[in-house]
């Protein structure tokens, strides 16, 4: 009897099993993809938490800093402190800063209850079929985009170190034109 055939399945299914999990993976290093940078951003138009509208049309002529996340994923919990640090800051508000959290494929209960704990305010895009993401070429939580004024992407950071905030600092106050203080 030929082996091969039945342990080439088990390969294969094993494969097909694990995928999701290769492709929404959490990132516990960090690291910036500029190499190819800058491209033409992607636009989507998403539903919001509140029952609203997002779409990257509607934000043109701002920074917008896109952050990939979920609320199963340690890192991503560790970086929306940061994230919220920079939606909630009127000064960079006022210099056209607008932050999305994309969260994909979870439901809007469970998003609810981690936003309403952890007292977020942040807008919350609902990627519920993950085509953001994929338009975004996201395969690792959290990926964060940042966007210019001109819709080109500027910076892509994925995964949450020590050192992430302060890439990402970098990175919005260089599309903002000014640091951050």
């Amino acid at each position: 009897m030929n082996m091969i055939g039945p342990m080439f399945m088990r390969t294969q299914l094993s494969a097909i099993f694990l995928l999701p999990f290769i492709v929404s993976s959490c990132a516990t290093k960090s690291i910036e993809t500029s190499s190819e940078l800058p491209k033409r951003a992607a636009d989507f138009s998403l539903p919001t938490l509140d029952g609203k509208q997002v779409s990257l049309g509607q934000l043109g002529g701002k920074v917008v800093v896109l952050d990939f996340w979920a609320t199963w994923c340690p890192p991503c919990r560790e970086g929306l402190p940061h994230l919220q640090r920079l939606a909630t800051n009127s000064e960079m508000a006022q210099r056209g800063l607008v932050v999305v959290a994309m969260n994909e494929e979870e439901s809007q209960k469970t998003i609810r209850t981690f936003v309403d704990q952890n007292h977020y305010s942040f807008t919350v895009a609902l990627d519920s079929d993950g085509l953001a993401r994929r338009a975004y070429d996201v395969s690792e939580f959290p990926t964060t985009v940042i966007i210019a004024r001109d819709g080109l992407v500027k910076s892509v950071i994925s995964g949450w170190t020590q050192d992430t905030a302060r890439q990402i600092d970098e990175a919005v106050g260089s599309a903002l034109g000014a640091p951050i203080r």
